[in-house]
């Protein structure tokens, strides 16, 4: 028998690590290279204005394309994560997060799940590693 190496599920990718338990976001659905992500609502996501925080809707986009890089065991990759905020979520709302594979590019949406508004659109694109640069600092030349 040939020992396997460790490739964990996108349900047990949620789990990974003490800010997304935290978090606390469900897996809903898998679907090839898609993933559906709920995260219901807890008092410590409010502000004093009465929406959710913009950095638990950005944990939650984080996440969600996360677990559809594992999906692809891309484990070595570099990303970069652009996020757009279109609204706000009112406190209370449960975030609904899909995220998918496009063009080698993972697309995140995170809505409201009551009434599906839109709240903010992510996009998590592969980093192209720069050459290695050597870095030779030079000598102050001090006039002898």
């Amino acid at each position: 028998m040939v020992a396997q190496p460790y490739r964990p599920t996108a349900g047990a990718t949620l789990a990974d690590g003490a800010y997304r338990r935290w978090l606390g976001a469900h897996l809903i659905r898998v679907q090839g290279t898609a993933i559906e992500l709920l995260l219901p609502y807890r008092d410590e996501f409010g502000d004093a204005h009465g929406y959710i925080q913009r950095a638990i809707v950005a944990g939650l986009a984080d996440v969600a394309g996360d677990s559809v890089r594992q999906l692809r065991h891309e484990s070595d990759t570099t990303h970069t994560l652009r996020l757009r905020f279109v609204g706000a979520a009112h406190s209370g709302s449960a975030l609904h997060a899909h995220a998918w594979l496009a063009n080698d590019r993972v697309h995140v949406d995170i809505r409201t799940n009551g009434d599906r508004t839109l709240i903010a659109r992510a996009t998590r694109t592969p980093t192209v590693p720069a050459d290695v640069v050597v870095h030779r600092p030079s000598q102050p030349r001090y006039p002898v």
